[in-house]
Formats: C-alpha cells, structure tokens, sequence
C-alpha cells in the first residue's frame, strides 16, 4: 500500500486554464494549431484555434504536441494509451468521423492450452479478434460517440452474448458547459488500469492479468474537472462494474485524481460498490489502482501499473488480490517499436485463480511492424507459478506456460 500512498498525490490534466498555443501533429500528417484548453482523462485533447472554434482530437490520431509559445519547444508523447474518442477537424467540425480496425492473431502454445488472460483463448488457431468501427461528432461544446465491435474479442468485452448490447463498446454524449468542466453520460472505457481492449493500442496483443481482472467499462455519469493545466479530476457514479444494466442494488463510484506534464503522466484511480448483493453473502469491493508513464527520450518510454482489490465479505473475513506490471517500450524507428512487460500478481486469498492461492511471475516480449495501418506482431510471453496451475495435455497442471503469438491489426 505505500506504493498507492505515495501515487495518491497524483492528479491528471482536464481542460486547460493556461492560454499556452500547441501544434498538434496527427498521424494522417494533418496539424493544427491552437490554444490547448485540456486533456479529457482517458479521451480526448481539446483546443480552440485563434477564431475561437472549439476543436477535439481524439488520443488515437495524435503522434504528438509541441509547445510552440514556448522558445523551447516540448514534446507531448503518447506514452499512455487510451481509446480513441470525439474527433473534430478545423474545417469539418460538422462532419461524422469514422474509424476503427479489424485484428486476428495465431497462437501456438507448448502446453496446448490457452493463457489464463483475456482474448487469446485459442491453441493452434488462426482466430479472429475483433472488428471495430467508431461514428463520432462534435457539435462544439457537445457531442457523441458510438463505438461499435463485432468478434470474439468483442463479445469477451462488452458482454450480453446474443444480445445487440454486446455490439456496444462505447456509447456516450458528452456536455461541457465551460471550458474547465466536462460531463459524460452513457457506457464508456473504464479509467482503472494501463491497458486498453482495442489491440492496436497497445504493444503488447495478450493482456496483463490486471486488466483481464479489473473492469472492462462502466455505464452512468460523470464529471471531469480540471484546476489547471497539470491537475484535474474525475468523480463518477456507474452501475456495476461491466454492466449495461444494473443488477445489484446501490451504485458504483469512482474516481480519479491526475497529474500530466510534457513527458510524465500519474493517475490514480480509487472504485468501489457492492460487488454481490445475495442475502447471506453480500461483497462490498474497493479497488486502488495506480498508472504512470514517463517518455525517457524519444524512443524510450516506460510505463507503471499498480493495482490492488479488496472484497468485504457480510458474513465472512475479507479477502484481497494486488499485482503490479511494468512496460518498456523502444522505438527504434516509427515503424518498428519494442515491447517489454513484466507482471506480477499475489492471488493469496484465491479470488482469481478458483480456491488456488498462487503468486505469478510473466513475462511479455512483443515487436511492433508498422506500415500504411498495418502493425505486425510477433510475440512470445512465459508465465510461471509458484503452484500447478496452468493446463497441459493430457488434462495435467504445471507450473510454466509458455507459447508464441503472432498477431495482425489495420486500422483506420
């Protein structure tokens, strides 16, 4: 818990209240010019040019911002992913932007088993992903966005199998009545944790046992607000967590406190609510979650998550599961990118891992292939237990599993 203790000081930018003039640089080689109001956790980058239309560019499309008030110019970098959201260019403030992408991948593991993570759940099987278009528009001060996936990721993701409500990644209206203060309402990516679903926002294509076991989204309302250019806040009130409808009685609440500057980024994120309201039985969950990311230079950058989940049992003692993950990530140019994540993850009390208290070291190492929307990843991950449980042939446990992993995603 020091750890969260000492991240709990962190707070991340919103809208701006500085004036400072930015150049955005967009991944179609487009730019922008403007004054930068904010940084919408988790969304968006918002700016007003010099005739005082209100512009959004989601985190997806930018490469970068410069500093241009600034004789030293600084550099803002994308070391903390995050899903693509309201997109309006200057000149086509009116028109609905469309994109998105499509993915597969081929897995073959030593064990003959799939990992114990999310998505990748096939053994020798070339396995479709997730295909994802995203319809958004901004109308100034409001706007929208409906996020739409088809697959097996998907389907993992959103939840509500054999449902339309499975087709719902995100779909939300945001208002913000001034500059500093933004409100959202509908179903949205959760803030907790560093890793994304969508596939080409990340380095890595399997996912950390952290956001296999934190949540996916949320549904309800909230608010982000921001005291400044660096500190902002977020406090939101959900249903259950990864529910588009509300099952137990009571609400979720979350929310966050943020620190961004020029190449560093700290967010702590705190939820909690009644996980399980059976008479006799009923869990109360409080999850802390920290994520950081720091841009060493431009080709090194690092990344931090910390996250821990206590369940207050009615009737019985508490119990809990914590892990941390580190991410190193090396450009070598913009079309080859590597990828390094460490985890660990302390099940002692069985919550995850189905009545197995077991601690788990994995290891992750991804390359990253770019060119013309397509990224190629080859990847190869080990994880290792301190006690048999990863499936093997043969219906055997062992305490290794290791296999490689090749992926393809195009976006657009």
């Amino acid at each position: 818990m020091i750890f969260f203790l000492i991240g709990f000081f962190g707070l991340q930018s919103g809208f701006s209240q500085s004036g400072l003039m930015r150049k955005v640089y967009l991944k179609n080689n487009e730019t922008f010019e403007g004054e930068l109001l904010g940084t919408n956790p988790n969304i968006s980058y918002t700016l007003r040019n010099k005739n005082g239309k209100i512009v959004v560019f989601n985190f997806e499309e930018v490469s970068k911002i410069e500093k241009i008030s600034d004789p030293d110019v600084n550099i803002i970098d994308q070391s903390l992913e995050s899903e693509p959201a309201i997109v309006s260019k200057e000149n086509e403030k009116s028109k609905l932007e469309i994109n998105g992408s499509v993915d597969l991948y081929y897995q073959y593991h030593l064990n003959e088993s799939p990992y114990l993570t999310s998505f990748t759940e096939h053994h020798n099987s070339f396995t479709l992903g997730m295909a994802n278009i995203i319809f958004a528009k901004n109308f100034g001060n409001t706007g929208f966005k409906a996020d739409i996936a088809l697959g097996p990721r998907a389907e993992i993701a959103n939840g509500y199998p054999g449902t339309t409500l499975s087709a719902i990644k995100q779909l939300y209206i945001f208002y913000a009545p001034i500059k500093q203060l933004t409100f959202t309402a509908g179903t949205f990516s959760t803030f907790v944790g560093y890793e994304l679903i969508n596939p080409g926002d990340s380095i890595n294509y399997s996912m950390s046992y952290l956001f296999s076991n934190g949540p996916f989204y949320h549904t309800g309302l909230k608010m982000d607000y921001s005291f400044s250019e660096t500190f902002a806040f977020m406090l939101g009130v959900f249903n259950d967590t990864d529910e588009k409808v509300d099952v137990n009685k009571g609400k979720h609440f979350g929310t966050q406190l943020a620190f961004t500057k020029t190449n560093f980024s700290l967010f702590m994120n705190y939820l909690t609510g009644v996980d399980d309201d059976t008479p006799g039985s009923k869990v109360r969950g409080h999850q802390v979650d920290l994520t950081a990311a720091a841009d060493i230079d431009n080709h090194l950058g690092l990344g931090l998550n910390l996250s821990y989940k206590k369940n207050q049992h009615e009737d019985s003692p508490d119990t809990d599961w914590y892990g941390t993950a580190i991410y190193v990530n090396y450009k070598v140019k913009n079309f080859l990118i590597f990828g390094l994540r460490g985890e660990y993850i302390n099940d002692s009390d069985a919550i995850i891992f189905e009545e197995t208290a077991v601690e788990i070291f994995s290891f992750t190492f991804s390359t990253n292939f770019k060119h013309h929307g397509f990224t190629f990843i080859p990847e190869f991950r080990i994880d290792h237990s301190n006690k048999p449980i990863f499936p093997k042939k043969e219906n055997e446990l062992t305490k290794f599993s290791p296999a490689f992993l090749m992926a393809l995603i195009y976006s657009f």
